[in-house]
């Protein structure tokens, strides 16, 4: 020890601690397999075993790779391109074209690949948070921690899907607020605009499927080859605005069952049970079948409503449109 340079070694000591690690941005769609390895020089020398790869040929699968991260808690070994691809397929489904940044000098194994995108660092911090609760609910239950965990139990996997409902959620309906507005009106507008729009999607494609029969090719050839794209296109863009027009229902809360519930009830005491739920189906359907302004009545007790706090759904237009045909009224009783 005569020899050792203690000035050389807190030197040392300091650049390891404060050495900024070199990274590499990249895109996750323009992310190769054959990139990963010419960033990560040191890892994938150590070849595990071959298999057919998604190009056709045989590839290698390397022991020491690079592992990248999931929305939970957990990495994916990327040991070859089959299993990169897998990864970035599943990723790019669920996040789209997420930049990631790759630090093959990061100092632990688990830094070396990370994701830069609010939505899967949320998803994430969700997971970890929902585990977190779940072990110390499952603690409450007298476990030991030290025990061996099942991440499996019921109790982990419930919260872990509660977590993750309540945040896909609370993320559509922030998308719902910022394409269509955050009040009802924009939402109702919004519903009964796109409902138009699948209507005229609909007869649009009835009236080319009728010119296609008497223009088009039987044998097949460009003029079906052109039809069959025009119904392909119609049926995607169809395909869509269901889906908005199915999201836009789905945040229809409970209050307005209860809200209807008591309007039947108040307009109708002598309807039995049976009654009462026919007539509440009666005004779902009528809610989700608007597609036409309301006369100024309706609009009147929509708007007393929305003023009251309820928020768009399908029973509250069917309420209103209840009152438009005269069948019940939109101003509430004096007891």
């Amino acid at each position: 020890m005569d020899n050792f340079d203690t000035t050389k070694w807190f030197k040392n000591q300091y650049i390891k601690e404060h050495i900024i690690i070199e990274s590499v941005s990249v895109n996750l769609d323009d992310l190769t397999f054959d990139m990963v390895k010419d960033t990560f020089k040191d890892q994938y020398q150590n070849v595990h075993f071959s298999r057919k790869q998604p190009n056709g040929e045989e590839g290698n699968y390397y022991k020491d790779a690079v592992s990248f991260p999931n929305p939970d808690d957990s990495l994916s070994k990327v040991g070859d391109m089959s299993a990169f691809e897998d990864w970035k397929e599943k990723t790019l489904e669920r996040y789209g074209k997420v930049n990631l940044l790759l630090q093959p000098e990061a100092s632990v194994w688990f830094d070396k690949v990370k994701i830069d995108d609010e939505k899967f660092l949320k998803d994430k911090k969700g997971y970890v948070d929902a585990k977190g609760k779940a072990m110390d609910d499952w603690s409450k239950k007298g476990y030991s921690i030290d025990e061996e965990i099942d991440m499996n139990d019921p109790v982990l996997v419930k919260a872990r899907a509660a977590q993750m409902a309540d945040e896909k959620e609370i993320a559509k309906q922030a998308e719902l607020d910022k394409k269509y507005g955050s009040n009802f009106m924009d939402k109702l507008d919004a519903e009964i605009n796109l409902k138009q729009e699948l209507q005229d999607l609909k007869d649009e494609r009835a009236q080319l499927m009728i010119d296609m029969e008497q223009e088009a090719e039987p044998e097949g050839g460009e003029i079906a080859d052109d039809y069959g794209s025009r119904l392909n296109d119609i049926d995607s863009r169809r395909e869509l605005i269901q889906k908005d027009i199915d999201d836009l229902r789905m945040y229809e809360n409970k209050e307005a069952i209860k809200e209807t519930f008591r309007f039947i009830k108040e307009n109708n005491p002598e309807f039995t049970s049976e009654e009462i739920k026919a007539e509440l189906k009666e005004i779902e359907k009528l809610g989700n079948q608007l597609n036409e302004e309301l006369c100024a009545k309706g609009k009147a007790y929509r708007k007393r409503r929305m003023a009251a706090g309820e928020k768009s759904s399908a029973y509250l237009s069917g309420r209103a449109v209840k009152v438009c045909k005269g069948q019940m009224s939109g101003k509430k009783k004096k007891k």
